[in-house]
Formats: structure tokens, sequence, C-alpha cells
């Protein structure tokens, strides 16, 4: 039986006309004709049981099929007359009542359900020891959903003793990944090179003691062969005396004492010269482990990268034109450069260049006239990174310096787009500035306006933007998206506005306009945006949020680069990827600091307006979290951007690519590679 809070009837045709943005109807909301609302209770995610099949057995005998597990919306399943319990969300019971036999029954999509109902803590306290025991059985059967959820558990050490080797195997596993992939973490790069210093130590002192072991064996033959010719100065001295008894008695014994030694000698040249090949045996092994330590350290880590955040430019892309103004002299530039394994060494035309403890330099360069600027940084293991700044004074054909430069991409028609495959590219805008009960924010509405205008134009994306919408509005949506997107569809959700975090229970908020304080009922959880993920069919989702406490959407960065980074280039789109790239991690965010934007959107805007080639998620983050740091440094805060798996959402492996509207839709599994 299904059991709802009470809430008010409000016909739907009113509530769209409060709480959504006055724009023309995607493809997606005119697929299906959408079922009455009547209530935000409608919308929650729930565990359904639909009915059994009637099912005839020849002419005079009929039967029921089992009952079908299902997770939908409370209105879906109302109609399709499944059963689903909503009032009595914190037993375990009532969630497990709709999974438990198809789990029992060796179901791995079930067994996850199961799974993930212990991890959440549906009863209050999370049981993560009952958790991986049903992941492992759903990941031992390949369920790539079961193996990620499993994976998590061991890297966070929750139910599992923490292990981030088996970790990484069962991300690997979830991608499909046959090569090995190598762990790239400072932590670990560390480590490798603590390893190699000591084992190179170690190393050294063995090849001190073979050189010390090699000259006591010289000194031994050298002895040994003294005393045979000693020996045989002997044998001539015998045979010369052995006309006189006595003295040829003397030395026949002086010749059997010689004998000895000569024996003594030759053994211990013979123990010496086995002590000598045991020496050169285990340092030849040695040198060997000590060349493997190096290689892992070298795939154990990526090389270095160069971002220049001023000017805004992708330098990382190859000789970027800098136009500078009349009358300008000297340029700043600024930048950010990154060595997971360590900087060995920063500079700019051959000159030593330091950079502070976060990565950023800061160089006044002449700029006079057409000249170029190379930076280059070289890490621990010697690989390098360049990038390449073409200064030039500005004309009416150079590109502006300022981050209004008009891209590649909007050179072209957007009909082009739509017939080079746009129509698959789907987002959904959502900005958030006038609330009732908080305080408005000054630039969350031309944020989404402006990226909902650079993604149409630049990239094909069929953008809807909700304006100020209310928690039904926002959740009909959500819904609608769900119903009417195909695999081959793709999205990007861009959520800006107020967030709140439950530092209790570790949960996230997005905040509606209509959200009260001190009342949770109409703000909008991750848990619940990551259960529409799930239900949303299209292979490729990404989540940018530019909110406070977005990052705890995220799952962990560990699952991004065992999955998305092992993959070849063309491997990126196949997979079901749901990714998020926040504008902060767990603490508030600026909605300030980029003039009309906020410091994130600004960043992100620029980013995607130099950008002219396709783009991967990774990448993405990259430049625009480069961009955020340096900016909220010199403001003296801290915002670092995150950019991961969703927890819950069903991520699988791959990334997020954004194509520009010029290039051919068919090369869209080909993401830039990163510098």
């Amino acid at each position: 039986m299904s059991h709802f809070r009470p809430g008010i009837s409000v016909p739907l045709v009113l509530i769209l006309a409060l709480g959504l943005a006055q724009s023309d109807e995607p493809a997606y909301a005119k697929k299906k004709k959408a079922p009455r609302i009547d209530s935000v209770e409608d919308l929650r995610i729930v565990d359904c049981l639909l009915p059994g099949k009637i099912r005839r057995l020849g002419r005079h005998s009929q039967y029921v099929t089992a009952r079908q597990p299902i997770r939908t919306t409370a209105v879906d399943c109302e109609i399709r007359g499944g059963d689903y319990v909503l009032e009595d969300r914190g037993s375990y019971a009532s969630a497990l009542s709709v999974w438990l036999a198809a789990a029992e029954g060796g179901d791995a999509k079930a067994q996850t359900y199961v799974g993930e109902i212990f991890e959440k803590g549906l009863a209050g306290t999370p049981d993560y020891k009952a958790a991986a025991q049903w992941y492992q059985k759903a990941a031992e059967q390949g369920f790539s959903r079961g193996q990620i959820n499993l994976a998590q558990l061991y890297e966070k050490g929750l139910g599992v003793k923490a292990d981030r080797e088996k970790a990484l195997e069962w991300y690997r596993k979830a991608a499909g990944i046959t090569e090995d992939v190598v762990l790239d973490s400072r932590a670990q790069a560390e480590a490798l090179r603590r390893e190699l210093e000591a084992a190179t130590e170690q190393a050294q002192q063995l090849e001190g003691q073979l050189t010390e072991a090699e000259r006591s064996l010289e000194a031994a033959r050298s002895e040994l062969e003294s005393a045979q010719t000693e020996l045989k100065r002997l044998r001539q001295q015998l045979e010369q005396a052995s006309e006189v008894e006595a003295e040829a008695a003397r030395l026949s014994a002086e010749l059997e004492r010689r004998q000895g030694e000569v024996a003594r000698r030759t053994e211990e040249v013979g123990r010496r010269s086995e002590d000598v090949a045991g020496r050169r045996q285990a340092f030849e092994a040695f040198r060997s482990r000590v060349e493997k330590i190096r290689a892992a350290a070298r795939e154990g880590s990526t090389g270095p990268t160069i971002e220049i955040v001023r000017p805004d430019v992708l330098a990382t892309r190859g000789p970027a034109l800098v136009p500078v103004p009349e009358g300008v002299r000297e340029l700043a530039i600024r930048g950010k450069v990154t060595a997971p394994s360590g900087l060995e060494k920063l500079t700019v035309d051959e000159r030593a260049l330091a950079a502070d403890d976060n990565g950023f330099f800061t160089i006044s360069v002449t700029a006079g006239g057409r000249r170029e600027v190379r930076f280059v940084a070289v890490d621990r293991d010697g690989r390098d990174a360049t990038a390449t700044l073409i200064l030039q004074p500005a004309s009416a054909d150079a590109r502006p310096l300022a981050s209004t430069a008009e891209p590649p991409g909007r050179r072209r028609t957007e009909a082009r787009a739509r017939d080079q495959g746009g129509e698959r590219d789907h987002a959904l805008i959502i900005g958030v500035s006038s609330y009732a009960h908080f305080p408005s924010l000054g630039t969350a509405a031309s944020d989404a306006e402006e990226l909902a205008r650079v993604l149409t134009q630049d990239y094909g994306f069929r953008a809807r933007t909700l304006k100020d919408p209310s928690h039904l509005a926002l959740l009909i949506e959500l819904k609608s998206l769900a119903e009417s997107l195909e695999p081959e569809d793709r999205l990007l959700i861009y959520y800006a506005g107020h967030g709140k975090i439950d530092a209790e229970a570790g949960r996230g908020y997005w905040i509606p306009a209509d959200a009260e304080r001190g009342d949770d009922s109409k703000w909008v959880a991750n848990e619940t945006v990551s259960e529409y993920l799930d239900l949303i069919p299209a292979r490729q989702i990404l989540v940018v949020s530019d909110s406070c406490y977005s990052g705890t959407m995220t799952r962990s960065g560990l699952a991004r680069r065992a999955s998305a980074e092992g993959l070849k280039p063309e491997q990126n789109t196949d997979r079901r990827s749901r990714t998020v790239l926040t504008s902060g991690g767990l603490q508030p965010v600026l909605d300030a600091g980029g003039g009309e934007h906020s410091l994130f959107a600004r960043a992100l805007l620029t980013v995607l307006r130099l950008n002219d080639r396709p783009l991967s998620g990774s990448v993405l983050h990259r430049e625009v979290a480069a961009r955020v740091t340096f900016a909220a440094t010199e403001l003296g805060v801290e915002q670092v951007p995150d950019y991961a798996p969703i927890q819950f959402a069903g991520h699988e492996t791959g990334d997020f690519v954004l194509i520009p509207s010029h290039l051919p839709r068919r090369s869209s599994t080909t993401p830039s590679a990163s510098p």
C-alpha cells in the first residue's frame, strides 16, 4: 500500500508558472506526457515492488510470476500498480523487503542495492560490514556498480581493512581496464622516493663491499701466486740437495709445509671467488630493483603541468597568442606549476624561476614588439612540461586579452552544430538568486544565463534554464530528464545557488528559492540528486555545482584516476559516467570575486570560451582549479575546486567530454589529451 505525507495539491500548470524559467521546452521535455504531480512526495525515489505478471500455461492453467523490484519515483510506482513504503524510510526492514529476496537469489543489481541500504544507514547508523559483504557478492559477478562501491569501502577502510591496492584493483575491474594502473598520489610518490633513496644507498653499500671483496680476492690470488713460485723454488732446491740427506730432509719438510699453504690459499681464493660472485649477483639484483622502483615512480605519478592564469590563455594547448595593449611595456604573467613527483626546476626563457609552496609563480616580462616567452618545468623523474606564450602588440585582428574573448566555436552557426549531432547534448542550467527566506545572491542568475549561452552557441547543447525554481519545480525537471533522455544522450547539470550541510550526517543540500531556514523539507539533498542521476538513462552526465559545501557529492578521486585516466581516449565516452565538478570542498565558496560572476563561474566561462578542442572533465577541472585557487589566494581565502565521481549515482568509468560546435561529433570519443 502507498503512504503519503499530507500535502497541498497544486495544479501543475500553476507550479510551473511560478517555479520554472520562461524558456523554450527542450526536446527531452516534449517526448512524453508527464503524469499529474500533486505533491513533492510524488517525486520521491522509492524502492518499488511491481505486481507479478499473469502468465498462461496451456489452455486451463495460469500462474503469477514473482514480483519485480525497481527503483523509481513514487508516482511512477503508483501508475504501474506497485507497492512502496514512504513513511517508514527510517527502517531497514521496509527497504530490504523490496530487494532482499532477489539479492538472496543471486541478482547482482539487487545485491548492490541491499549493500547501499546498509551503507546509507537507513536505520540511522551505517552497517559498512554488511554493505561490504553484499557488494562483494555483486562484485564477484562482474557487476560494475557493486565493484565500485566495494572499492570505495576498501579505499576508506569502512567495514573492511583499508587497502588502497585492493581498492584500485576493483576500480580497474569496474572500468574494464586490463593494463596495470598505478596509484597517482603524492603520498605514494613520496613513499616510492624514500624507498628509492634507501635502495640506492643500500646498492652503493653493496657496490663498496663488492669492490673491497674483489680487492681482497686479487690480493689472495697474488699471495697464492707468490706461494706457488716459492714452492717451485723449493722443489728445485730439493732436487739439487738430494745427495745431502740432512738438507734434503729439511727441504722436504719445508716443501710439505709450502704445499699445505698453497692448498689453503687455493681454498681461500675459491671461497672468496664464490663470495665475490654472490655479492655481484646480489648487487645486480638490487640494481634491477632500483630500476623497477624508478620506473614505478615515473609511472605512478603524472608528469608536471603548467597553467597560465594571468593573462587568460590555455597555454598548455601549444603556443598561445597574448595581445598586449598599446603603451604596455611590462606584462605580469602569473601561473601555477604542478609536479606530483616533485619539482626539480622551473625556468622562463632558460632562466630559473621560483614557485611558492602552492606552485604559483609570478614574473614580469618586457612586452615591446613580438616575442616568445617559454616556461619549462622539470620534475624529479626528468619529465618536463612546456607552456609558450607569444606576446604581440594588440591589433584589430588579435584576440582580446580579457576573458570575454570570442572563441572559434561562436563563429560557427548553431544550425551547423545541430547537423553534427548536438541534439544529443542536453543541459539543465539552474540559477537561484532570489530567495524567500535566505539572503539573495548577486551572481547566480547571471552565471546561469551566461553558461547557457556559451553551451548553446559554442558547444551545441540544448540548454534549459531554471531561474529561481521552487523545490517542486526542480524535482519535476529531474523527473522529466529521467523519463525522456536516452542512453545515447549526454547531460550537463549546472547549479548556482545556496548550499547547506548537515555536518553530523555528512549530507549536503541544494537550496531552492522557496526553501526555509531550519526546515530541510524543501532542501534538495545531494542523495536525492544522486538517486535521480542513477535513474536518468543518459550515458554521460556531468554536474557542475557552484554552491557552498558542494564537495559532499563526490565519491573519491582515486576512482576517477583508476578509471578515466587508465582508459584509452576512445574508451572515455562508451561507459556510464556520473561525475561532478564542484566550486569547492566542504567549505563556503565566494559568490563574488569575478566581476559580474562568481569566482568559480568566471573561471569556468573563461576556460570554455578559450577552448577549441574536445575537452575532458579532468582537463576542465585542472584549468578551472588553477584559476580559482590563484584568484582566491589573492583575496586571502581558500577555495579549491574538486572533480570526482558522484556517490550512489551509478558511475562506472570514463569521463565527460565537451565538444566545440565546429568539430564533428564523431570525434567525441577523443578528449583533449592532458598536456
